[in-house]
């Protein structure tokens, strides 16, 4: 039970933690190629 709520938290984190470095990622990529 426990188990499966933290995997359930660690993937909503880890997917955050994907879309931000992305996004960033992303940012960063138009800024200088501008």
């Amino acid at each position: 039970m426990i188990a499966e709520i933290v995997s359930s938290i660690c993937a909503v984190i880890f997917a955050i933690y994907i879309d931000g470095i992305l996004a960033v990622s992303t940012k960063y990529y138009y800024e200088t190629n501008d």
